[in-house]
């Protein structure tokens, strides 16, 4: 696969995909190959694939390299041999060393020499975690086995006995958060609409502006679940759904279309839209490019994505978005935050090539690749940023995010954000008073 390490060996319906690097060469999953890939096309040397948004090439090979299936020569859990199977992946693929000040070989240096062959399986977690947490990517993580898990959070535990005060616990950011999306609506909306425990809220604001809370582009399939449940009950229930197929790949992106034709329907009369992706973390990119499709002033092209290829990159990919059939034409105001990441950034991208969207709030957060899923040789899993995504003057927003046409100076720390927005909601958050103001002088 060009550009993101994999080998497909395709054996009559069924595909075995294998992770490889220079240095190791690893199972990774097997399934029919329908549910894995689409097809697109087969040509004699290459065949050319679809999931999601994006298209993916694989090139013919006569046959897998050796060293894929000489599995009895290697102890895949020798922490060595674990620990230079993430270096090397990292290496080949990584796209953003540049952008985020990494000096990947100084990192070799530094860490190598904390593993040998008696690390422990903790000890080898903490010292890859170290490294990985260096780059300070929001899409590049580490998950150990469930055992190993267990033992760092048992001596987390001891860490904060040790370390107890008296002074009294502080709220959660999540439950801070949680409170503010529900006082925003409270306050500004008579009446309230929710689809999936509140991941979308929306209704009527004051002047006909009609107001779109979007919280994640992830948990958008309509699924059968009980509307009682709130966000945190919804969310387990809803990926026990998953892990049982009871819904196929696309039903993200079908979920997505389905709740913003019903909004734009039942909303046909407002003047302006905002749309307020401030506390949205991201998701699947195809359901966040469906939900901004109705606000699009035109079909056109949006960006492009390429992805890391040894010194270079892939062909760079064009992503389109097609005007849906039931749009709303008027000005749409885009609230943003450095809260607003990954999927929901692609959101905000795709919305520069519309003349109909205004962005107020602060910058995006600046994660835009998607996240490169890999398996360690042990059985761990981590992932890394490999893509790169471009405007159409082919700006690179990565670290950076995207600034708003009206900046509010939101703070990056995701608690001070949230305890300023907290504040001034008693008075009026700033950023919808602002779109509100802007509606107004347009009519």
């Amino acid at each position: 696969q060009d550009g993101y390490g994999q080998y497909l060996k395709i054996v009559g319906d069924s595909a075995f995909v294998y992770n490889y690097t220079s240095h190791s060469c690893d199972p990774l999953e097997s399934d029919l190959l329908e549910e894995l890939l689409q097809v697109i096309e087969v040509g004699a040397d290459d065949l050319l694939v679809k999931k999601g948004i994006n298209h993916y090439t694989f090139k013919r090979l006569d046959a897998l390299p050796d060293f894929c299936s000489q599995d009895n020569a290697i102890d895949r859990n020798d922490p060595v041999h674990n620990f230079e199977s993430v270096w090397h992946t990292f290496d080949q693929h990584y796209a953003y060393f540049g952008e985020r000040e990494i000096d990947w070989q100084k990192s070799y240096d530094k860490y190598r020499a904390r593993v040998d062959s008696s690390t422990s399986d903790v000890e080898l977690f903490v010292v890859l975690n170290d490294m990985l947490e260096e780059i300070g990517d929001g899409h590049v993580g580490l998950e150990p086995s469930d055992e190993v898990m267990e033992q760092l959070v048992a001596l987390e535990e001891e860490k904060e006995d040790s370390s107890s005060t008296d002074e009294p616990a502080q709220p959660s950011v999540h439950s801070i958060r949680q409170q503010l999306k529900s006082d925003i609506t409270d306050r500004y909306l008579a009446s309230t609409s929710h689809y999936n425990s509140g991941v979308v809220r929306w209704g009527m604001m004051q002047d006909d502006v009609a107001y779109v809370q979007l919280n994640w582009m992830l948990l958008l399939a309509d699924v059968d679940l009980p509307d009682t449940l709130d966000l945190a009950e919804f969310w387990g229930a809803y990926w026990a759904l998953a892990e049982e197929g009871d819904y196929h790949r696309d039903a993200e992106a079908e979920g997505a279309v389905m709740i913003v034709d019903s909004i734009v329907r039942e909303l046909s009369h407002a003047k302006a839209f905002i749309i307020d992706i401030r506390f949205n973390g991201g998701g699947k990119d195809d359901a966040a490019l469906a939900f901004l499709q109705p606000f699009v002033d035109a079909t056109n092209k949006a960006f492009t994505k390429k992805a890391q290829l040894e010194n270079g990159y892939t062909t760079p990919q064009e992503i389109s978005l097609t005007k849906a059939a039931h749009s709303f034409d008027g000005p749409v105001y885009l609230l943003t935050s450095p809260q607003t990441a990954s999927a929901a950034e692609i959101m905000t991208l795709a919305s520069m090539s519309s003349a109909q969207v205004t962005r107020i709030g602060s910058a995006t957060e600046g994660i835009f690749s998607d996240m490169l899923d890999r398996v360690m040789p042990n059985g761990w899993t981590y992932s890394l940023s490999n893509e790169v995504y471009q405007d159409l003057d082919l700006n690179n927003y990565e670290n950076k995010g995207i600034s708003p046409h009206h900046e509010l100076g939101y703070p990056r720390d995701s608690r001070a954000m949230y305890e300023l927005l907290a504040k001034d909601i008693k008075n009026g958050d700033k950023a919808i008073e602002m779109a509100l103001r802007l509606a107004k002088s347009i009519h």
